[in-house]
């Protein structure tokens, strides 16, 4: 598997940034990090939004618009591993 340098510099970076973070503070950077990054393989996978805020994801009542409904759609639209439990 070759080695994404766009994706070894975000993880570097996200990395340095959870160094300097208690244990807590880590577990919240990390789960924003997963968040975005999940959001835009979401996105990858739609069909493009031709506004500026997406509705779908972005909003007082987007859909979309929670950590858990992410996952959830992810795990619909079968891009996750067979081998990943998802727990309710």
């Amino acid at each position: 598997m070759t080695k994404d340098p766009l994706m070894v510099q975000r993880f570097s970076e996200v990395w340095k940034i959870l160094k300097k973070e208690s244990t807590r503070g880590s577990v919240i950077v990390a789960s924003a990090v997963i968040e975005d990054e999940l959001q835009g393989l979401l996105k990858g996978r739609l069909v493009l939004c031709s506004e500026d805020n997406d509705l779908l994801f972005e909003g007082a009542n987007s859909p979309v618009g929670t950590f858990s409904s992410k996952i959830e759609l992810a795990y619909r639209k079968s891009m996750g591993s067979d081998s990943i439990d998802f727990i309710d």
